[in-house]
């Protein structure tokens, strides 16, 4: 399986669990010259690890500014309580980028 931005962001991907708006425009503190960031995250089918080559831990844009992170990778880094990683804990559901549901880690679509 091919893992991209532009493949991540189809609308009903089954593996993306979370896509979400954060930095400066999830807190309206954007400007006119503000950037819109996304950070999501995504499954990896099981079958996809007994391959020889490694599926990707985290897939970015050039600008980092559409990151989206494994499951396994979206918990090593909250297991170190890394801050721009547990901003995704606190995304609005209004900054949810596609259906919104109650549930915090909701499957986009």
């Amino acid at each position: 399986m091919a893992y991209s931005i532009d493949s991540l962001e189809v609308a009903d991907n089954p593996i993306v669990l979370f896509r979400g708006i954060v930095g400066s425009r999830a807190y309206g503190t954007q400007n006119a010259s503000s950037d819109t960031d996304v950070r999501g995250i995504f499954v990896v089918p099981s079958a996809e690890y007994a391959r020889l080559v490694q599926p990707p831990r985290q897939v970015s844009d050039e600008r980092n500014d559409r990151t989206y992170c494994s499951l396994v990778r979206f918990c090593e880094l909250i297991s170190e309580a890394n801050p721009t990683t547990m901003e995704n804990l606190g995304t609005y559901p209004s900054r949810r980028v596609g259906k919104s549901r109650d549930t915090p880690f909701e499957k986009v679509g």
